[in-house]
């Protein structure tokens, strides 16, 4: 997050990931589908690794979580983008995965550079 604004600056590797991009999925279904975590790219030997250089600045939040978290909670968006201490920006989104009955795994890492 920079300047208030979020850029998703990874990609998921998921069936549903390219139904979404292409169109065919909304959020929302997407959200729901019954292949969101089934995989259309994985680490294995001869694949090549994404790699992603991002610029960084004082002043930007970095976030990573994983798809128990982002798959469930619908204003995550809004969540993240609170002008809050990190931990209380994690804490506020674990609440949020609770709320949402907790129906996978999840981490969320909140980072903010100084």
């Amino acid at each position: 997050m920079r300047d208030g604004e979020l850029q998703q600056v990874t990609h998921d590797h998921t069936v549903v990931a390219a139904l979404l991009e292409s169109g065919q999925l909304t959020a929302g279904e997407a959200r729901s589908h019954e292949h969101r975590n089934l995989l259309n790219r994985a680490l294995t030997p001869g694949v090549p690794v994404d790699r992603t250089a991002v610029p960084l600045r004082p002043g930007d939040r970095l976030v990573l979580t994983t798809d128990g978290v982002h798959s469930y909670v619908e204003d995550l968006d809004v969540l993240l983008t609170v002008a809050a201490p990190p931990q209380e920006v994690a804490d506020a989104v674990a609440d949020a995965v609770a709320t949402a009955g907790e129906p996978d795994d999840h981490t969320i890492v909140v980072v903010d550079l100084t």
